[in-house]
């Protein structure tokens, strides 16, 4: 079993909802909420690879040539990610 502490109004809005009938328990609801997540990372991860695809379209993709250009190109996309993590945090 998974206990969860949630600020107080969001506690009040779990029990509105409740009460009101909208979902008969706080599982159902985490549920709900959870599923709904799950459904916008997805539905994140496919506006990029739609993006990617374009840009493949487009003729804007890299050719690797060589396993030296492989591990500079994965080298570069740590890289860039490793700095889009550290913006993201530091913007919190």
């Amino acid at each position: 079993m998974m206990t969860v502490e949630i600020p107080p109004e969001l506690e009040q809005f779990v029990q509105k909802e409740i009460n009101s009938g909208n979902f008969t328990s706080e599982a159902e609801l985490i549920g709900e909420a959870l599923r709904l997540l799950r459904q916008r990372k997805l539905h994140e991860l496919r506006k990029d690879i739609d993006a990617a695809v374009e840009q493949l379209d487009r003729g804007e993709g890299i050719e690797v040539q060589d396993e030296q250009s492989l591990r500079e190109f994965f080298d570069d996309i740590k890289d860039r990610g490793r700095k889009r993590l550290e913006a993201k945090q530091n913007a919190k």
